[in-house]
């Protein structure tokens, strides 16, 4: 009897081992993932209304551009771990101009605060940005003007920061930047350039300058970067005050910059807020084209479509050339954006200039896997999304 056991005993080890080993040896199975994307159409682009609107699309699996808000739209925010997208409104719509889609595809107006005193604007030249802290936080800017039976003037108007709670209970918070003017010459103040920028840790960067209103004129008269400290709620000026007036470009946090231009150069900030000249090449930028989560950008550069490393300002490579594409001219264009594992791009080739039109595609960064999303289309700038498994 206890030989039979300890020949079964035997023979249970030995299988198991052969059973690990071939389970050691065998190949690792690859997680399939896809990104989502989208892209605007804006009506003041010369577009008949029935063409614009918000479109999502899949990049790497087989699908179109899908239409799915059908009005004028002037930006979006970088796109949730869901797919979820916030996006400004070119006119007002059903009492609100921010929208935001869920991951189940549903679109909500997102809340902007209203008072019998005071006026609440939106500031459209800045866009917006969806926070990735679990919260569903649509950061925006805006204006908040106290209303006056005659007209009124410059000083009745603060410079503020929309936080929009979206999911759960939904809330508004305003962060006023007014402050900054005690540290600076000028009694009012007013946003610069096409972007604002969030880093991982929710602080805002701003570019903004403060005017000098006598009760006639209003001459600016200082420019800076504000930065808003979330965790310790504080607004101050981030580096030195500038002599011109500069415009956020984009950032990576991974490799401690933020890229802006001055005087029509590229300069960056380091993370003390110290000005370096920056290597980058002179082209068309934008808080898309820098990867979230790697120290990796994408540029249009004199080569084409190309790849740098934040780094050291260096090239990678160029992912496809100017020769491939076709184009009808070689000059850099707002359809860029890489997703923010930096895995991904989508791009535009210009096909038309009157009216522009461009061949949207999506490739992996190497190049390979290229594929027409939409083509002859207007697009705006693009946004991409965390890579999403496929299940």
């Amino acid at each position: 009897m206890k030989k039979l056991l300890f020949f079964l005993l035997f023979s249970f080890v030995a299988v198991s081992l052969i059973s690990c080993s071939e389970d050691a040896n065998a190949p690792s199975i690859e997680k399939k993932v896809f990104y989502r994307g989208f892209y605007a159409i804006c009506q003041s682009d010369g577009i008949r209304p029935e063409h614009s609107g918000l479109f999502e699309f899949s990049i790497f699996l087989d699908s179109q551009a899908d239409r799915i808000f059908s009005e004028s739209i002037i930006r979006l925010s970088s796109v949730g771990m869901d797919g979820s997208v916030a996006f400004l409104t070119e006119k007002e719509i059903q009492g609100g101009r921010i929208f935001f889609k869920d991951a189940s595809g549903a679109i909500v107006p997102v809340p902007i605060p209203k008072s019998e005193e005071k006026i609440y604007s939106v500031a459209d030249q800045t866009g917006l940005e969806l926070l990735n802290d679990g919260e569903k936080t649509i950061v925006f800017l805006g204006y908040e003007i106290d209303k006056k039976d005659g007209e009124t003037t410059p000083l009745d108007r603060k410079a503020i920061v929309y936080m929009s709670k979206v999911s759960g209970e939904k809330s508004v918070s305003i962060i006023d930047l007014n402050s900054i003017l005690q540290n600076v010459e000028g009694n009012n103040l007013r946003f610069i350039g096409k972007n604002f920028l969030v880093d991982p840790d929710g602080n805002i960067y701003v570019a903004a300058e403060a005017l000098n209103f006598d009760g006639e004129n209003n001459a600016p008269v200082s420019f800076f970067i504000i930065k808003y400290a979330a965790k310790e709620g504080k607004v101050s000026i981030f580096g030195d005050l500038f002599d011109e007036p500069v415009q956020l470009l984009g950032a990576s946090f991974k490799a401690g910059k933020i890229y802006l231009e001055k005087g029509g150069a590229i300069e960056y900030m380091n993370r003390d807020g110290e000005l370096f000249e920056s290597k980058l090449p002179k082209s068309k930028y934008s808080p898309r084209q820098f990867a979230r989560d790697v120290s990796t950008l994408a540029v249009w550069d004199r080569e084409g479509l190309s790849l740098y490393d934040a780094k050291n300002d260096s090239k990678i490579t160029t992912v496809i050339s100017n020769d491939s594409l076709g184009a009808v001219s070689n000059e850099p264009n707002d359809i860029l954006a890489i997703s923010p594992d930096g895995e991904a791009v989508v791009f535009g080739v210009l096909r038309s200039e009157l009216p522009p039109l461009s061949d949207v595609f999506s490739a992996k960064i190497d190049g390979s896997e290229r594929r027409l999303i939409t083509p002859q289309t207007p697009a705006r700038e693009p946004s991409v999304s965390p890579p999403i498994e496929v299940r």
